[in-house]
C-alpha cells in the first residue's frame, strides 16, 4: 500500500479518535458539574425551606415548575408541608443519579421521606423543577400529577427548546 495514501487517513482517523475521546470527556464533565448543581440545589432548598420563604422557593424555580404550579397553590401547600413535616433536617442521597436529578432520604421532625426532585442544571444555581415526598401511603409531589402534561412527551430532564419552552 502507498504511504502517500495511508498517511492522510490515519491522520484523519486519529484527529477524529481524539474528538470522540475530547467529546466523552467533556460530556463526563458536563455530568459531574450537573450532579454538583443537583446537590447544591437541595442544599439550598433545605435552607430555603426551613427559613419559611416559600416566595423565594418559588422565585427560584424553573419555568417548568412555575408553568404548572400557580404562585398562590404553592404558597398554600408549601405553607402545608411546613406544617406537617417539620424543619427539614438531612438529606442522604442515593448514588449512581442521572445528572439534574436528586433522590434519596429526607429526614423531617415529623418522620422520614424517600425524596426526588428534578433539577434544571443549565442554569447555576439548579432551578427546581420537580419535588416529590413519599412515606408509606403518604405522597406529595408538586407540581402535582393533575397539573402536569400526559405523557408521551419531552422528558422533564430536556433542555427547555427542547421542550417548546423559552429559554430565559
Amino acid at each position: 500500500m502507498n504511504l502517500a495514501r495511508v498517511a492522510p487517513m490515519a491522520s484523519v482517523l486519529l484527529l477524529l479518535a481524539g474528538c470522540g475521546d475530547k467529546a466523552s470527556e467533556q460530556r463526563r464533565l458536563g455530568e459531574i458539574a450537573s450532579r454538583m448543581r443537583a446537590a447544591d440545589g437541595v442544599k439550598r432548598l433545605r435552607e430555603t425551606f426551613n427559613k419559611g420563604d416559600c416566595k423565594a422557593i418559588y422565585a427560584q424555580a424553573d419555568f417548568y415548575f412555575r408553568e404548572f404550579e400557580l404562585p398562590e397553590e404553592w404558597l398554600t401547600e408549601c405553607a402545608a408541608m411546613q406544617a406537617r413535616l417539620g424543619k427539614w433536617r438531612s438529606f442522604t442521597a442515593d448514588q449512581g443519579l442521572r445528572p439534574g436529578m436528586s433522590a434519596g432520604n429526607a429526614v423531617f421532625d415529623n418522620g422520614a421521606f424517600h425524596m426526588i426532585v428534578h433539577w434544571n442544571t443549565l442554569y447555576a444555581p439548579a432551578r427546581l423543577m420537580y419535588l416529590f415526598l413519599q412515606s408509606g401511603e403518604t405522597e406529595i409531589q408538586v407540581p402535582p400529577r393533575r397539573n402536569l402534561p400526559r405523557h408521551p412527551g419531552p422528558s422533564l430532564t430536556d433542555p427547555p427548546a427542547r421542550r417548546g419552552l423559552p429559554v430565559v
